[in-house]
């Protein structure tokens, strides 16, 4: 990402200062020169806006140099110097050594001086950058692991995004961040959490989300927008939520898929900062964690309807629908059960594993027909059906198979098998989470057989 350099240039000489700075400006890449004829000015400029290095005059009026670097020092110790003179000597040059200065160079003539001065910023500058990011990266990283740990702690999405923006501002130093949720319906984005603003506007202030606002340009495009100026801006125009707050710098990232974007993460400042890639890529990152947080939020709720209607059916159902787990553990038990059941046993007690159960439907064989026993299901025996007929029970088994959520198998009262996962009594099974397999219990599988071709009550069986 392209960035300017600022230079503050403070010399005596008003006409070799603007000079100086057209040459500068001529020779770096991006060099923006901003010029002070004495040190009260030059520090009066330091304290309105951000400046990457300070070119100064030795020999000036009151205050020289070398003071003029001490006065930096105390307030911005890492601020790129260069003591930039035509009245030097050795003892100059030491001396401004021992107080902190970044670079000595004599002026000269020509405009070879000023090139070899622009070379000279160019590279402090990129130092003291590198610096900066590294800095900067080391503290981003555990503020980021500790977000990320709050969004995989089932935290409710207005807390992460309130936690979010406190983040950033705190990180970048920003005085305005800010979550906003994208209204296709109303063409805007309404402000969910916030940093920094007047009272009473998150949850009830809204931009545009075209092209008059940053965050309306931000949905239209995929990479991050960055804003040195934001009156100079000729991209899009400024919305009245941040002019009213005097917004000149800022940040915005689109949260989600840029295809179907959910929002927009964006941190502003008043003062004209500049952005680092490490600070992009910090809210580049968190807009990413808070993107993925939502993803499962809709994932959970869907889960939840899914459960929901699952839940609804069975419970209306003539047929006994239950629920095991992989560990053959009962989740579900519909109400009709307790056609089957003395009482209906509650889900968290019954413990039953599936050979068990096997062995407990293989004792509701007919015992009308003496000498005709059906053969005990095996192990591998999935499927159990009767023939209600008063002169024979036929069991009839299915090689066992994995079952996967939404399947479901059934006991009927006909012979031959239904094969799992694709029932004939037309009982739908149940998507959920928890690998389980969800089966049917009709009446005909648990009916006395005193009564030929029809179907009773039964034996009621309670499942303990």
């Amino acid at each position: 990402m392209h960035r300017k350099v600022r230079v503050l240039h403070v010399d005596d000489d008003p006409g070799l200062a603007e000079v100086a700075g057209t040459f500068l400006e001529r020779e770096g890449d991006g060099f923006s020169v901003q010029t002070a004829t004495d040190v009260s000015e030059g520090l009066a400029r330091l304290s309105e806006a951000s400046f990457d290095c300070v070119v100064s005059d030795y020999d000036m009026p009151e205050t020289n140099g070398i003071e003029f670097l001490e006065a930096v020092r105390e307030q911005y110790p890492d601020l790129p110097f260069v003591l930039y003179t035509g009245k030097g000597s050795e003892e100059v040059a030491s001396e401004a050594v021992s107080k902190g200065v970044s670079d000595y160079l004599q002026k000269g003539h020509g405009t070879d001086r000023y090139t070899l001065l622009a070379n000279r910023i160019e590279n402090l500058v990129a130092q003291r950058r590198a610096e900066v990011g590294l800095e900067a990266r080391i503290e981003q990283q555990p503020a980021l692991a500790a977000l990320g740990k709050h969004a995989l702690s089932g935290s409710g999405l207005q807390t992460l995004f309130e936690e979010a923006v406190e983040l950033v501002s705190d990180t970048l130093g920003t005085e305005y961040s800010k979550v906003l949720e994208y209204r296709p319906d109303r063409s805007d984005l309404l402000l969910r959490a916030g940093v920094g603003w007047q009272d009473g506007l998150v949850g009830t202030a809204a931009v545009g989300a075209g092209l008059d606002s940053q965050a309306g340009f931000t949905l239209k495009t995929e990479e991050a927008v960055v804003v040195d100026d934001l009156a100079t801006e000729e991209r899009f125009s400024g919305p009245p939520l941040l002019l009213d707050h005097n917004v000149v710098s800022g940040i915005s990232i689109v949260i989600g898929n840029t295809d179907d974007p959910w929002g927009v993460l964006g941190t502003h400042s008043t003062g004209q900062s500049t952005f680092t890639a490490d600070d992009v890529t910090f809210v580049q990152n968190v807009a990413n964690l808070l993107g993925s947080a939502i993803q499962r939020h809709r994932s959970e709720q869907r889960r939840r309807e899914s459960e929901r209607r699952f839940r609804e059916i069975a419970e209306v159902s003539p047929d006994t629908i239950f629920r095991l787990d992989t560990d053959g553990i009962f989740r579900f038990v519909s109400r009709s059960s307790n056609r089957f059941s003395a009482t209906r046993p509650r889900n968290s007690s019954i413990r039953r594993s599936r050979p068990t159960f096997r062995k407990r439907a293989w004792k509701l064989r007919s015992t009308d027909s003496p000498g005709s026993r059906p053969a005990r299901p095996s192990a591998n025996s999935n499927y159990v059906s009767s023939t209600p007929t008063g002169t024979s029970s036929t069991w009839r088994s299915a090689p066992a198979r994995s079952h996967t959520t939404g399947r479901s198998g059934s006991f009927r009262g006909s012979s031959g098998t239904s094969p799992r996962g694709r029932s004939g009594s037309g009982i739908s099974g149940a998507t959920t989470s928890t690998p389980t397999t969800c089966w049917t219990l009709s009446r005909t599988c648990c009916s006395s057989t005193t009564n030929p071709g029809r179907s009773s009550g039964g034996t009621r069986v309670s499942p303990r």
